[in-house]
């Protein structure tokens, strides 16, 4: 049987594990990632390009890359710069010799994430890509972009950090 010692002893240590001592500061860090999502959709033809930006790397990213002053994505004028931002910074080919030409449709904020959307015409599934992909790499070291390739409820994924700013990304 427990003494009431023992059991007073245990609970002072179980009462510091679930609630901190004053003072302490817990930190977390939201990973710098971004996503895009490539869909062939077979009624159009065309390879529906998504790419879903965290609003606060977004921001400090233009900031840093002085696209803009102080960064603002709920403004139309700011999401724009992105949206030709991303432009710049991504591409897609079905070899090294042969770029598909991708045409931005726009961008939105949904939530905490903006989301810039493009497309390219592409006559028949894709069987493999060349992915070129370095969003925000300049300005943060530490950033992940991952690609998702939807072919007929099919998906295949990539995954550029580090070095990595292109990959070939083959359907399933």
């Amino acid at each position: 049987m427990m003494n009431r010692r023992h059991f007073l002893a245990c609970a002072c240590v179980a009462g510091f594990t679930v609630y901190p001592l004053p003072g302490l500061k817990a930190y977390a860090h939201r990973e710098k990632l971004t996503t895009t999502n490539l869909f062939w959709n077979q009624s159009t033809k065309k390879l529906e390009i998504s790419h879903i930006f965290h609003i606060h790397h977004a921001e400090l990213a233009m900031e840093k890359m002085a696209l803009v002053g102080k960064a603002d994505l709920t403004s139309l004028e700011h999401q724009a710069r992105l949206a030709l931002y991303a432009e710049d910074h991504f591409a897609l080919g079905r070899s090294e010799d042969d770029e598909l030409t991708i045409t931005t449709v726009g961008a939105e904020k949904i939530g905490q994430n903006i989301y810039v959307y493009q497309e390219t015409d592409l006559p028949k599934p894709p069987n493999k890509l060349l992915i070129y992909c370095d969003f925000l790499r300049s300005e943060f070291g530490d950033q992940i972009n991952l690609v998702d390739l939807n072919v007929n409820g099919s998906i295949s994924s990539a995954r550029l950090a580090g070095r990595e700013y292109q990959k070939i990304l083959i359907a399933k």
